[in-house]
């Protein structure tokens, strides 16, 4: 059999692959082997924290730390299992997490350890309403590694979560000179904007971030049809759908092309799109293969020239029973939906 060492190193691969049952597998072996194993136990912590059981993740990060395995990571995950608990049960408190992340923070070693900690400290505060504690972390990051972002990134979120706009946009204007080319900021200066329903000018800072319109085009893209759209300029929203639809199968877009399709009288083109929708999420039977469904009943009576054959119209009942079902069964109102229906069935 392999050293134990080896065999939490391959269990550990298994994790970040995203097997955790035949990672669980080999760690409880190496745990009921030797109960002392405390990277075990911390590694049968994280399995249960990724999959939602946080009552137990939280005793196997006892049992590691117990064990002597007290790696900052340790209190920062048993951290985040105990707050998951406070927030569906109820049971703990802040002072027991605070004392957690603060365990966290003076056990980690590497200036990157800190920075995780000390974010994961303030989104904690940050997330249970504690604005003035957030305010605190981040303002302490930002001052203590003064050539990182982070701690202003922080500063932004306890900023939007007040609505201090104003304020964001003076600080980012402050530091624009050392971080105006870090993505983070860049994203930061263009969700203000959009807080604000700045559309227009969101789209021209845009324009002068190529580091974001690599990275991130299809956000880009989104905006473009909503800002265009409610301007009502179809042209440039549908040349930013096409963009979405072809060059990078967005799914919205797609559904977006066969309703344009539909509203141009193109029907070949629309019922072509549908069925490529319906196949591509038809194993999903999701809200958008439905809906597809549903437009395609009205493609093929617009395309049959509002006189479909016997076989198009049984397919057209066929479709209408289905997704109706469908509806109703996910508690949709469905009398405007039948009403519709019954105009061309």
């Amino acid at each position: 059999m392999s050293e134990p060492k080896e065999r939490i190193e391959q269990a550990e691969l298994m994790i970040r692959q995203g097997d955790y049952h035949g990672a669980a597998v080999i760690l409880g072996e190496i745990v009921r082997e030797d109960k002392t194993d405390g990277r075990a136990a911390f590694d049968l912590g994280n399995i249960a924290l990724f999959t939602g059981e946080y009552e137990t993740a939280r005793k196997y990060y006892e049992e590691a730390q117990a064990a002597g395995y007290s790696t900052y990571a340790v209190y920062l995950n048993m951290a985040a299992a105990c707050a998951r608990i406070w927030d569906s049960e109820g049971t703990g408190n802040c002072k027991s997490i605070e004392k957690l992340y603060m365990q966290a923070v003076r056990a980690s070693k590497e200036q990157n350890e800190q920075i995780l900690t000390v974010s994961a400290q303030a989104l904690f505060y940050l997330r249970h309403g504690m604005t003035l504690k957030a305010e605190r972390e981040a303002r302490r990051m930002a001052d203590r590694f003064p050539e990182e972002y982070q701690g202003h990134h922080l500063l932004f979120l306890v900023m939007a979560e007040k609505a201090q706009y104003e304020d964001i946009e003076n600080h980012l204007k402050e530091i624009s000179e050392q971080f105006r080319d870090n993505l983070q900021y860049q994203l930061d200066s263009l969700a203000v904007l959009e807080m604000q329903e700045k559309n227009e000018e969101y789209l021209r800072e845009a324009e002068k971030m190529p580091l974001v319109l690599e990275t991130f085009p299809e956000m880009i893209l989104r905006k473009k049809v909503e800002t265009y759209g409610k301007k009502n300029d179809r042209k440039t929203a549908v040349k930013a759908i096409d963009e979405l639809a072809y060059t990078y199968g967005d799914p919205d877009a797609v559904f977006a092309k066969m309703l344009l399709s539909l509203a141009d009288g193109d029907y070949i083109s629309a019922g072509t799109i549908a069925n490529f929708i319906m196949e591509q999420e038809q194993k999903k039977a999701n809200l958008r293969f439905y809906l597809t469904m549903y437009m395609q009943i009205f493609i093929l009576y617009m395309g049959f020239d509002k006189k479909p054959d016997k076989k198009v119209k049984s397919v057209m009942e066929e479709y209408a029973q289905i997704c109706l079902e469908w509806f109703e069964s996910a508690g949709f109102d469905t009398v405007n939906l039948k009403t519709e229906i019954s105009r061309v069935l």
